[in-house]
């Protein structure tokens, strides 16, 4: 198996997508950087520029996401279960305050607010770098909006230097 090089932004996401040769219900075997081997479903996997380069380029082959650690991976397909039926709306930026939910994550969305605020940071961190590396770009943006939250709750609670405490 071979890890996904970058996507190349030149590349047309038309042109990418008419080399796969696999069935559009076919899931697609991923590698963690742990060594374990994980089906996506194709619709989740289509939304990963590096997922479906590293297919193009060899389309039998699993892919190996080298930078994206199995408990993450299993949190993007618990989100992507539930973005593609229900997207969240879009977020303001900046946040007006450190809750999600005031942010327009309330109601019917809560989900989305209680999914990211319900995890360690180190757990952010690493769906962050996940999100990230296979350019899952609505999990990226929630995982965005999570660590604004907390950069706006430490604001809100000491200031300037409650935003130099949390890096600390």
């Amino acid at each position: 198996p071979k890890t996904p090089k970058p996507p190349n932004p030149k590349t047309p996401a038309k042109l990418r997508k008419k080399k796969i040769n696999l069935k559009m219900s076919e899931p697609v075997k991923v590698i963690s950087k742990e060594g374990t081997e994980i089906e996506i479903p194709r619709n989740v996997a289509e939304l990963s520029q590096v997922i479906m380069e590293a297919i193009n380029a060899n389309p039998d082959d699993t892919v190996i996401l080298s930078e994206a650690d199995t408990p993450s991976i299993n949190r993007a397909l618990e989100f992507y279960a539930k973005y593609l039926d229900k997207p969240y709306p879009a977020l303001p930026k900046p946040l007006r305050n450190h809750n999600l939910k005031d942010n327009g994550l309330s109601g019917e969305y809560e989900w989305y607010a209680d999914f990211i605020t319900g995890i360690t940071f180190d757990e952010l961190y690493n769906l962050f770098v996940t999100s990230n590396y296979c350019s899952w770009k609505s999990l990226l943006d929630l995982c965005s909006a999570a660590v604004a939250a907390e950069f706006k709750k430490a604001e809100e609670k000491n200031g300037i230097q409650g935003i130099r405490d949390l890096l600390k």
